[in-house]
């Protein structure tokens, strides 16, 4: 018989054991005849296996079982039956067939998981695919979508209105307490406007510290009380982290009426957003035709002047400050002039330098000569050379981490200039934040010899404090204080400004200098250096340095 097999009395004695059952385990039949089952295998007693065959010894006329026997380290399965003298039982060993059932099962589970792990992935990618992660809120994917459901419906949706909602110097948060906290604030702002919306009305969050609410079933009447109310919801101070934080918003409204697309509502509603922010922020604004036309002339600049950097027609002129106690240059003010081929005219404060970021591989032609001296560069002509803003487009990972002193310093090693040749102007309204960073790039840029100014000087109202936290080598009056020495009530202020410049060990540079009588109060109240038309008009290198020959020549003569 191939099968185990062996018999018990109703003592549970053995009386027989086949070889198949001696051999599997590993017991002869001479050591086991008559002896009592349980005494042999002690490890059976309270088992599966003693249950099962006291079940069969009492009158159960058959039965199977498949259980582990730990001594063996083996499963068996049993058949056992009834027999006159007690139970006869077959068994043998499972235990291949119980671990590929057991790995089967494993396998099994772990399958079910990797869909429900997969399933799950696939949720949260799509959820992700139209909501932004930080607040939850729907994404300018889903609002383009959204938006665009009503307008395409037939009819369409004519009582839309699309809210442009963007914080007001949302930036100061996170140079001051981190993005940590500019998130935290971010979070509150979603929960707030959420709660201050109806249900059938739509928010997202579309970028930074943007957010889109679109109302529905809303006339034209009811665009700037709803907007008053969302401004409202967002004037109460914000707790970040026990500190509790005053914000604004400014707002840009604009009526669906028989307008288009999704895409050119969600556009005006930001141009008004623009002109609120332009107009003075806290404020609302609403979409009209006149915002329209100031919307494609900025359109129509931004493309002129990618046209103007690609055809050369940006050019470098320089500013020269002269020492008004030996009336020497000392230094030079570059500044980008644009000569259109149409002699359209840009005022400079529509040209603003974020519309060239993007394009900072273009360098304003210097029409003028370069200055002397030999290169430590790497071989490289004229044509490839390099300003801090090119080395920032080749490593914009630098500029994203704030390495914009190692930037600077970059070029001007790429052109063997010497740092005391390149001054870095900073306006006051940036010192008003004492943002660690710029402290920190300021003094790496000056501990290598950059001589740092600071521009617009009295119209932020800077501190001695602040003064003190920056290095400062010069401070450049304001034109507008200028522009009023010919007022004896007006150069108290000016002395003052020269005061505080010469206790923090920096020079005073009166700017905008345009009459005589301006040059001459300028001179007696101490300030080192000026500039302006009245003294020398910007112009390039090469005119400069013809018109400084021949002042010389005429003062020779």
């Amino acid at each position: 018989m191939p099968e185990a097999y062996f018999t018990v009395d109703h003592e549970y004695c053995i009386t027989y054991l086949n070889p198949a059952a001696e051999a599997l385990l590993g017991r002869d039949r001479s050591d086991l005849a008559g002896r009592v089952l349980w005494h042999e295998f002690p490890e059976a007693t309270g088992s599966e296996f003693e249950e099962f065959y006291r079940s069969v010894m009492d009158g159960v006329q058959a039965a199977e079982i498949e259980a582990y026997y730990p001594p063996h380290r083996r499963w068996y399965e049993v058949h056992a039956h009834a027999v006159p003298e007690g139970v006869a039982a077959y068994f043998r060993d499972v235990t291949a067939r119980h671990v590929a059932s057991t790995e089967r099962d494993r396998l099994l589970d772990a399958e079910r998981a990797a869909r429900v792990i997969a399933e799950q992935a696939r949720a949260e990618l799509a959820f992700n695919a139209v909501h932004d992660r930080l607040t939850g809120l729907p994404n300018r994917a889903s609002l383009q979508g959204w938006i665009a459901d009503r307008v395409e419906q037939k009819p369409p949706a004519r009582s839309l209105c699309v809210c442009y909602i963007d914080l007001d110097r949302f930036k100061r948060v996170n140079d001051s307490w981190g993005h940590s906290e500019g998130d935290r604030l971010l979070i509150q702002v979603g929960e707030r406007l959420r709660r201050a919306l109806r249900p059938e009305d739509f928010l997202a969050r579309v970028g930074g510290d943007e957010f889109v609410v679109v109302l529905e079933r809303t006339s034209e009447a009811d665009l700037v009380p709803m907007a008053d109310r969302l401004m409202a919801a967002l004037r109460s101070p914000f707790d970040l982290g026990g500190r509790p934080i005053v914000m604004t918003a400014s707002i840009g409204l604009v009526f669906a009426g028989d307008r288009g697309d999704a895409e050119s509502l969600v556009r005006d509603a930001d141009a008004a957003l623009f002109r609120a922010k332009e107009t003075g922020r806290d404020r609302i604004v609403v979409f009209d035709e006149h915002i329209r036309a100031a919307a494609l002339a900025r359109m129509e600049i931004e493309a002129d002047l990618r046209e103007a950097l690609s055809r050369v027609e940006v050019v470098a002129h320089y500013q020269p400050s002269f020492s008004m106690t030996t009336d020497i240059v000392v230094g030079l003010e570059a500044l980008a002039r644009w000569t259109h081929p149409r002699a359209r005219h840009h005022p400079a404060e529509q040209v603003h330098p974020g519309r060239i970021r993007n394009r900072s591989h273009h360098k304003p032609h210097d029409t003028g000569a370069r200055p002397s001296g030999a290169r430590r560069g790497r071989g490289r002509t004229d044509d490839e050379q390099s300003s801090p803003r090119d080395v920032g487009q080749r490593h914009p990972q630098q500029l994203a981490e704030g390495c914009v002193a190692e930037a600077v310093l970059r070029a001007l090693e790429d052109h063997g200039l010497p740092e005391r040749r390149l001054g870095i102007e900073v306006v006051e309204s940036a010192l008003l934040h004492e943002s660690d960073a710029v402290a920190a790039t300021l003094r790496r840029l000056a501990s290598n010899g950059v001589p740092i100014a600071i521009d617009d000087f009295g119209t932020g109202h800077s501190s001695l404090k602040r003064l003190h936290k920056y290095p400062v080598d010069l401070l450049k009056i304001d034109r507008s204080f200028v522009a009023r020495l010919e007022d004896p009530s007006a150069r108290p202020s000016v002395a003052a400004i020269v005061q505080l410049a010469h206790a923090v060990g920096a020079k005073a540079c009166a700017e905008g200098i345009e009459t005589d009588v301006q040059l001459r109060v300028v001179r007696d109240l101490g300030i080192d250096c000026a500039s302006g038309f009245h003294l020398a008009a910007p112009d390039s290198l090469a005119n400069l340095a013809n018109h400084h020959s021949a002042l010389q020549r005429s003062r020779a003569l």
